[in-house]
């Protein structure tokens, strides 16, 4: 009766095998290699990716720290992972609501606690088949990788850089570029809500079968983080916006009302910085015209977790005439 390999030369298969992307950097990736290659084949993973959230520093007293700030940090994590995973799928821009499928592919659970500073255990949520085994059918060379393990691993890589500061500013810039203002706001979001909570942070990814993914951020890292976006306005982006002038002042906001299927009455009413529209030009419409406005957006975190998006107008166009009101 055949017996197949000795555990130990499974082991050594999966180093020669995989040595291109086999990593370790101390004792516990050792240990967790080892038993993945001694689970079998990694071209037939099954198990959930895992990882720690890591909150330590001045605000964790011993293993305890503000529900509302750890709630927070955690929040804005699913969403920055959620928000990469949606720029390798194509999806850039703030606009519009994710669909299900995709909040699903990166979504992640809380699945224990540490002790000692205040160690959070996460996982993936979807089960890995879904995506290696579409279907139950196994892909015969390659198999995709789940969606929630690309994501954390691009993040994981994107919060590394602004750690290290190995990439210079313009590098850095055009990578949080290359994502998308969705996911450049949403690690704007969580870098506000380390900083805000006065914590370091620590993040670590094990997806079977690869390198562990790991970084670390002290409060400054979080604060020059959220610095280095606002400073460059990396997540704002330009947006058109139809609809009725409901007033037009040199001193305040001015009130758009556009169409909005989701409100209860149709209508949701934006406000508008018009610092940037001259008076002639304001003096040339009237409440109730029919406008095109072309603005800048950026959407911030409320402290209460709702969103804000604020815009600044850069254009009008009355639509209810062929000439521009204003360029």
């Amino acid at each position: 009766m055949a017996t197949g390999e000795a555990p130990f030369e499974q082991l050594l298969r999966h180093l020669e095998t995989d040595s291109e992307r086999v990593e370790w950097t101390d004792s516990a990736d050792l240990a967790r290699m080892s038993l993945e290659a001694l689970s079998g084949n990694a071209d037939e993973r099954r198990g959930r990716s895992r990882g720690t959230v890591r909150l330590f520093g001045e605000a964790v007293d011993r293993n305890s720290a503000a529900l509302e700030d750890v709630s927070a940090v955690l929040l804005n994590w699913q969403r920055a992972v959620t928000a990469v995973g949606a720029s390798l799928e194509g999806v850039k821009t703030l606009r519009g609501r994710l669909s299900s499928t995709l909040l699903t592919r990166t979504a992640m659970e809380l699945s224990g606690a540490g002790t000692g500073s205040l160690a959070l255990s996460i996982a993936a949520k979807p089960d890995p088949e879904a995506e290696i085994s579409p279907g139950g059918q196994d892909a015969l060379v390659s198999p995709p990788r789940p969606l929630v393990d690309r994501a954390s691993e691009a993040l994981i890589g994107v919060m590394a850089q602004f750690a290290t500061r190995d990439a210079v500013d313009d590098t850095l810039a055009a990578t949080l570029t290359l994502h998308g203002s969705r996911f450049t706001s949403a690690l704007r979001n969580l870098a506000d809500a380390i900083a805000r909570g006065g914590f370091d942070f620590q993040a670590r990814w094990e997806e079977p079968y690869f390198p562990t993914q790991r970084v670390t951020w002290t409060t400054s890292t979080a604060r020059d983080a959220r610095g280095f976006i606002d400073g460059r306005d990396l997540d704002a982006e330009e947006t058109e916006l139809a609809g009725t002038l409901v007033t037009i002042s040199n001193r305040e906001r001015w009130l758009l009302d556009t169409a909005d299927p989701d409100s209860d009455d149709g209508v949701t009413t934006v406000k508008l910085s018009a610092t940037n529209i001259t008076d002639e030009v304001a003096r040339s419409l009237s409440v109730g015209d029919e406008v095109t406005v072309h603005a800048i957006v950026k959407t911030r975190m409320q402290p209460d977790g709702r969103t804000h998006s604020s815009y600044q107008a850069l254009a009008v166009e009355r639509r209810s005439e062929d000439r521009p009101a204003a360029e």
